[in-house]
């Protein structure tokens, strides 16, 4: 049991986060974002969602958007020429 509630304690926090606009929609970080694709990925392993695996892929995808710029482009220099609809 104590597995389930730990899942459904991140659930619970992941949602709040979410709510609060603190994460992922925030400021990129390439620490909190490594981390939530490390969180998302779990939680599709353990709750077998797609929706879950979805949401790592598209995480990673904003992540390269916003942090893979090139060397030298900082991030308002130069407007990204695409955006990333969100799975949801």
């Amino acid at each position: 049991m104590a597995a389930a509630s730990g899942i459904q304690y991140v659930l619970d926090k992941l949602r709040w986060m979410r709510a609060e606009h603190i994460w992922p929609n925030g400021v990129r970080y390439l620490w909190t974002d490594a981390f939530g694709v490390v969180l998302l990925v779990s939680l599709y392993r353990a709750l077998a969602k797609d929706e879950f695996l979805g949401e790592a892929e598209w995480l990673v995808a904003e992540v390269d958007r916003v942090l893979g710029r090139p060397r030298g482009i900082r991030v308002g220099e130069a407007r990204s020429k695409r955006t990333l609809p969100r799975n949801r």
